[in-house]
């Protein structure tokens, strides 16, 4: 089945991205200006909350085309694994980044890395719960790889964004939803964690218009210090979890 042009069938529309852009239409110095610039912001506030924290090897589960998992090799050290079920995805991944010795990827599913008896020092799903199906078994499935998790969920509680999950052609062909913090939280404390650290941010939409990116990113320190206009505006969450016995 299609819905304007996509396949509606799990992964394939991240495949049919791949196969009809080269990669994925939000990654890549090709990508739209908001795109580029909400990615950015993204990291940001995600690996600020990853800055006094040291990790031996990332499980980065729902890894895409690889754009966001090679960011971590600015960590020294580090192993990173790139987790997808996109076959295409993870190809172009695989290729693009096979010089670098400390990333890899694979196709593998959570379930075969946990009867493979693999463990991480940490499991990142950035963009990924959206996704998902059943968002609160793949956080059941992340806390057996690792004690620790960080969530990244970009389509936040603004109204806006809700009217285009319901609207836009990519976000239903994509299966996009948004959650709120007490929902994530329900599913985190049942796979045995707890939020160690929350942060609220990013006014600049992925599909937004060129012309008001500049004006919206100049927004955000304004929105920023008013709490209640931040929680319904602001587009991205992110959360670091920890077992509980870590805390």
């Amino acid at each position: 089945m299609f819905w304007y042009g996509y396949p509606r069938k799990g992964h394939e529309p991240f495949n049919y991205d791949v196969d009809n852009n080269g990669r994925y239409v939000y990654t890549g110095p090709e990508a739209r200006r908001s795109a580029i610039v909400a990615n950015s912001r993204q990291s940001e506030i995600l690996h600020s909350l990853l800055s006094e924290r040291k990790f031996g090897s990332i499980l980065d589960l729902g890894c895409g085309d690889g754009t966001f998992t090679s960011e971590f090799l600015k960590f020294p050290g580090v192993r990173i694994v790139g987790m997808d079920p996109a076959d295409k995805a993870i190809k172009f991944a695989s290729e693009k980044y096979a010089s670098e010795p400390r990333i890899s990827f694979t196709s593998v599913s959570a379930e075969g890395l946990i009867r493979d008896g693999q463990c991480f020092d940490l499991v990142i799903l950035r963009g990924v719960l959206h996704h998902c199906e059943d968002p609160k078994d793949v956080i059941n499935q992340a806390s057996r790889l690792s004690n620790s998790m960080l969530i990244l969920e970009p389509n936040g509680l603004n109204p806006i964004m809700k009217i285009i999950e319901k609207l836009s052609p990519y976000h239903r062909a994509h299966s996009e939803k948004s959650f709120t913090r007490a929902k994530i939280r329900s599913w985190l404390v049942g796979g045995g964690l707890e939020i160690e650290r929350f942060e609220l941010g990013v006014l600049v939409p992925y599909f937004f218009p060129t012309f008001l990116v500049g004006f919206m990113s100049s927004l955000e320190p304004i929105v920023a210090k008013i709490p209640l206009v931040g929680r319904v505006l602001f587009g991205t969450q992110v959360i670091l979890a920890s077992k509980k016995q870590l805390l």
